[in-house]
């Protein structure tokens, strides 16, 4: 089936003159889903349409015809995937982003489109999990920028399994035993950061049956 092109021009002041035809054409257009052609073909008018509550829609829609934005009564309910979609393509909804929203496979596609909007996003206060994803699967692009003091405990876990030369960002001694183990576990060569007397008799256990070279660096009074 072609693709139609819509070439009407919509504004804010004549979206509600969008008629079914319109909205069908405009789905077309954008490649939208079998299922989202055949939801619209069900819908009476164009005030129903209006009132759809799917934020994948929405994201499809917002990201070819801005001046829709009014109409969405779903941005609360936009995933990562959808904010990804819409700020790519219209970057002037950047400052509506949730970016708690996002995981790792939506900061690869926001990188891979637009890398500035990603460093924009660095300015705006993520939380541990997010710059978790980006120093692990972006370390060149990030280590400058990322907020040290805020990644937590189990994410430390995360980042120094994959890229272990940020020990020197990390304050060991605020790490939670079981995370410290993991760490060890892959990267035992950092023994020389930790205060190996947190450990119990049965995390020392194993980690010396794994390393026995660890052994002599464990205080005596841990036996």
């Amino acid at each position: 089936m072609a693709h139609i092109v819509v070439e009407k021009v919509w504004t804010e002041d004549n979206v509600d003159e969008m008629s079914l035809d319109d909205a069908r054409d405009l789905l077309y257009s954008i490649y939208a889903c079998t299922a989202s052609i055949t939801w619209l073909s069900n819908q009476a008018s164009i005030k129903e349409v209006w009132a759809c509550r799917r934020p994948d829609w929405w994201a499809f829609i917002l990201s070819k015809v801005p001046e829709l934005a009014k109409k969405c009564q779903v941005w609360d309910q936009f995933n990562g995937e959808d904010w990804v979609e819409l700020i790519t393509h219209q970057p002037q909804f950047v400052d509506r982003c949730d970016w708690t929203r996002l995981e790792g496979n939506d900061w690869t596609n926001l990188i891979r489109d637009n890398e500035g909007l990603a460093f924009y996003a660095c300015e705006k206060g993520l939380p541990s999990y997010a710059w978790t994803w980006l120093v692990t699967l972006f370390p060149h692009l990030f280590c400058k920028r990322v907020d040290w003091s805020v990644i937590e405990s189990r994410d430390w876990e995360d980042v120094l399994r994959c890229q272990p030369t940020f020990a020197v960002h990390c304050d060991f001694a605020k790490l939670e035993p079981i995370h410290l183990l993991r760490i060890l576990e892959r990267n035992p060569h950092l023994h020389t950061c930790c205060d190996l007397s947190v450990f119990d008799k049965a995390g020392r256990e194993v980690l010396t049956e794994q390393y026995p070279w660890l052994e002599p660096f464990f205080p005596q009074a841990a036996l």
